[in-house]
C-alpha cells in the first residue's frame, strides 16, 4: 500500500515527466508547396505578405490553434492560415509558428503562395481567399 508520501512523489514525478514530454514543438519538415510564379521584393504584395506572417506568427497560439488573416497593401491581398497540434502548450505553439514563419520564407523565398507543413505546425499564404 502506497504511503501519502509515496503518492505525493509519484503525483510530482508524472507532473515533470509530463511537462518535459511536451515541452518542446517538433519542427521536424514534413511537406513544402512552393508557387512557381514569384513576386518582386519591392510589389506591394511582399509587404502583405510579410504582415500575413507577421499576424500568423503573433496569434495562431492565441486563436485556438487554427487561425485565419488578411492583410492588403496598395491592393495587393495576401491571405494566409496558420494551426498549430493541439497538444501543444500556447508558448510552444507560438515558438513553432515563429520557426515556420521563417522557413517559409527560407524554403519559398518570393513565392506568390506557399505551405510549409512542419510535425507540430502549419503555415500558408497565397494571394487568393482560401479555407482549410
Amino acid at each position: 500500500m502506497m504511503t501519502t508520501r509515496s503518492t505525493k512523489f509519484l503525483a510530482l514525478g508524472l507532473l515533470c515527466f509530463c511537462y518535459v514530454v511536451g515541452s518542446a514543438p517538433d519542427m521536424t519538415l514534413k511537406n513544402k508547396i512552393c508557387n512557381a510564379q514569384k513576386f518582386m521584393p519591392w510589389d506591394s504584395f511582399a509587404s502583405a505578405r510579410g504582415d500575413v506572417l507577421n499576424d500568423l506568427s503573433a496569434n495562431t497560439a492565441k486563436n485556438g490553434y487554427n487561425y485565419y488573416s488578411k492583410a492588403e497593401s496598395n491592393g495587393e491581398s495576401c491571405y494566409g492560415h496558420g494551426a498549430c497540434n493541439g497538444a501543444l502548450v500556447n508558448a510552444d505553439c507560438a515558438s513553432c509558428m515563429s520557426f515556420a514563419k521563417d522557413r517559409i520564407k527560407e524554403e519559398c523565398g518570393q513565392s506568390i503562395g506557399a505551405q510549409i507543413q512542419l510535425q507540430d505546425c502549419r503555415i500558408r499564404y497565397e494571394n487568393y481567399l482560401f479555407s482549410e
